[in-house]
Parts: C-alpha cells; sequence; structure tokens
C-alpha cells in the first residue's frame, strides 16, 4: 500500500485494515512492515499488507485499503440520501414527517459520513421519527406529501 505520511499514525504495525478488490471482494489485511524510504515526489510510504485470506491476488493488482481514522458508537445516523444541502452544502437538513400528510424542514448537524449512511449530531430523533429518502429534494419548509408504498 502506498500510504500518505500524514496517514501513518492510524495504521501502526499489526493493524487490521480491510482490502477492497476491484470485484467488490473485501479481506483482512494486517499492516505488516513500512519501507524506510519516502516517494518524494507523492509523499507516500510503501506498507506492506499481509492478506489474511487464501485468495490468491495477482501482482499488481491496483486494491484499496479501508483505513479507520475514527469510530462512534450509540450514534443516530441516517442514509445519505435522506439529507439535504444547499448549493454550497453549509447548511444540512431533513424532511421529517410530522403527521401523515405534512412533512416540515428540520436543520440537521452533520457529523461523520461514511459510504451510505451520514451520523446526525443534532437534532436528536428517535426510532419513531419518519425521515423522507426519496421525493424529498427541492420541497418548501413545510409540504404537502402522498407516501407510496413500494
Amino acid at each position: 500500500m502506498n500510504l500518505p505520511y500524514e496517514l501513518r499514525r492510524y495504521v501502526p504495525l499489526n493493524k487490521t485494515v480491510e482490502v477492497v478488490l476491484p470485484d467488490s471482494t473485501h479481506l483482512k489485511g494486517i499492516a505488516g512492515l513500512f519501507m524506510p524510504a519516502i516517494d518524494s515526489a507523492s509523499q507516500t510510504q510503501q506498507v506492506l499488507i499481509r492478506v489474511t485470506s487464501s485468495i490468491n491476488i495477482p501482482e499488481n493488482l491496483i486494491a484499496k485499503v479501508r483505513i479507520l481514522k475514527s469510530q462512534k458508537t450509540n450514534v443516530t445516523s441516517l442514509p445519505k440520501p435522506a439529507v439535504l444541502s444547499d448549493e454550497s452544502q453549509s447548511n444540512f437538513w431533513v424532511m421529517k414527517m410530522i403527521d401523515s400528510v405534512r412533512a416540515v424542514k428540520v436543520p440537521v448537524i452533520k457529523g461523520i459520513e461514511t459510504g451510505d449512511r451520514v451520523e446526525i449530531i443534532r437534532p436528536q430523533f428517535s426510532p419513531n421519527d419518519k425521515i423522507l429518502l426519496t421525493g424529498n429534494y427541492g420541497l418548501p419548509d413545510t409540504a404537502r406529501v402522498k407516501i407510496v408504498k413500494k
């Protein structure tokens, strides 16, 4: 793996990392050895990853390595399509159902984002709250909606 030097603190020796192959196969790997030189142009350091799988990986295959930089537990998160933003992506909100036919705009403060989820720091939502996932773009602050089940 070619690791940007500024990310080195997140990959200590013997740390478990996730290796994602181009065919979307996910493998577990362990950071085994840091090479003693830095590439001066890209400021990356080569790290050998030992894959803990019996799958033969061809030489020169380009894979992605997912590195855990921070982790939180017991947080509220929503699917990415539920969280809307303005053009500058400085204000974020969701459309929350307040009864069976009306949805209102609720400003939110985002936290960590993953591939398909967004952490919501404020406000706190309950498991019973209904948040619009589709058809929510371009709605006014209060909108009359019709829920259609697929």
